[in-house]
């Protein structure tokens, strides 16, 4: 009888992890499309208006799902939610507005970036140092902008400015996040994010002055509706749910996948053209990525050995 309840309880675990690995990797591709999604909604809505439609229509949904739970919010729920929404709205700004001024691609690839440097904040925070591994993806990542961005000058575009800049605010989300959910009710204070968000982009679009909502035709409007419920309320309501069931490191590494899916879209659907130059940068940093994040190789007494979270 014991040894029945073991398997039964390491079949369960199995299908935990096999649902979180399928779950992650169902968000990275959602988050991907949302990359050229978001690109051609620009061609009609200004940055502003696309944060506005975008996180009040996941706010909504979000609403919608989790009633029942807000009905007892509290008020340690509430300050969590309300951070990592100010997080977030900030974040996405940047990257909207990268977007404006780069390629689906390039942005993609530039946000992921966020999980290099997600130990540096720790490291600074708790003063938790940042090992071998960490400093070797950084260093391949570095090296991959350059590749992918630096113009003959050596500079960066300010679209890629913009992409490296919501890199960090990212990084800051993804850290406040895991402090958090250690702490609070994982779905309540995503549903509070996205309240607290909507309610700024509503402010900085009615700020602005901005009207390009009005030109909402019947195609853009389901581009709206897609990066609303899809892309943001239901991609972050199931990461959530996800991760729960995976280590940091695993949802890590599926979470980057989303800019290989985005620069695989720009391909497909908008036709982007890819350089050498362009794939040498990408492999470079989702390399970084993988490499900072996998520590494949550890140095132990009896030599070097393989390491895996699976």
């Amino acid at each position: 009888m014991f040894d029945f309840e073991i398997i039964n309880n390491n079949e369960f675990k199995m299908k935990d992890k096999n649902f979180g690995l399928l779950g992650l990797l169902l968000v990275a591709i959602i988050w991907g499309s949302g990359f050229v999604a978001s690109d051609l909604l620009l061609l009609s809505l200004s940055p502003l208006a696309l944060l506005a439609c975008r996180f009040t229509i996941a706010a909504i949904v979000l609403i919608i799902i989790n009633f029942r739970k807000l009905m007892f919010l509290n008020k340690e729920n509430a300050i969590a939610g309300t951070i990592l929404g100010v997080i977030l709205y900030i974040s996405f700004s940047f990257q909207t507005f990268g977007l404006k001024y780069s390629s689906p691609s390039h942005n993609a690839f530039l946000t992921s970036v966020n999980v290099i440097i997600v130990p540096f904040i720790v490291w600074g925070i708790t003063k938790i140092r940042v090992d071998i591994y960490g400093f070797l993806g950084a260093f391949l990542s570095i090296t991959g902008i350059g590749i992918l961005s630096l113009t003959h000058n050596f500079t960066l575009s300010y679209g890629d400015i913009l992409n490296l800049t919501c890199a960090f605010g990212f990084a800051f989300h993804v850290f406040f996040s895991g402090k958090f959910a250690k702490k609070y009710d994982t779905v309540t204070f995503v549903t509070i994010q996205m309240i607290v968000a909507a309610l700024l982009s509503i402010l900085f679009l009615i700020i602005s002055g901005d009207t390009s909502i009005k030109l909402l035709d019947s195609k853009s409007i389901i581009g709206v509706l897609y990066i609303g419920i899809i892309v943001t309320a239901f991609a972050f309501f199931l990461q959530s749910k996800c991760q729960e069931k995976l280590g940091d490191t695993t949802s890590a590494i599926i979470m980057s996948m989303e800019s290989v899916f985005g620069a695989i879209f720009s391909v497909l659907i908008i036709n982007e053209n890819y350089t050498p130059r362009m794939l040498v940068g990408c492999i470079f940093i989702l390399s970084g990525v993988i490499f900072s994040q996998t520590k494949p190789f550890s140095l132990s007494k009896k030599g070097i050995k393989i390491q895996t979270e699976f």
